[in-house]
């Protein structure tokens, strides 16, 4: 009954109602807010006051919107020249003399999409 008495006093000023006070005068139940049995006042962590924190998502919020948006492109994950390069360099080793291969646009594409194809079938989380 004591905190219905509060509301209304707190309403009674203007018709509005401060949730901040509502909610102090909620939890305190008589005693001054922050003054609970065996609890110290919480204070702000390392921070300047007045200085506003930089937000942040929580845990997996990220990953699953990343997840929807490369389910949704069509694009390759890996650029195309640092793939080339990389082929190349792979053939040349491979290939033991002065004269070097060439390769088609098609079979590097074709390359390409099995590599991705081979690494999203290694990520993938067995049930």
């Amino acid at each position: 009954k004591q905190w219905y008495q509060r509301r209304v006093a707190i309403t009674a000023g203007g018709g509005k109602v401060n949730r901040a006070r509502l909610l102090e005068t909620k939890r305190s139940k008589g005693r001054p807010v922050g003054s609970k049995k065996g609890s110290s006042s919480r204070k702000s962590s390392g921070g300047v006051a007045g200085v506003k924190r930089k937000h942040r998502w929580r845990p997996g919020t990220v990953a699953l919107r990343e997840i929807r948006r490369y389910q949704k492109s069509t694009e390759m994950l890996i650029p195309r020249a640092p793939f080339v390069r990389l082929i190349k360099t792979t053939m040349d080793e491979v290939r033991q003399g002065p004269s070097s291969l060439r390769l088609q646009v098609g079979a590097v594409g074709a390359l390409q999409q099995c590599d991705i194809a081979s690494e999203v079938c290694e990520m993938r989380i067995p049930q």
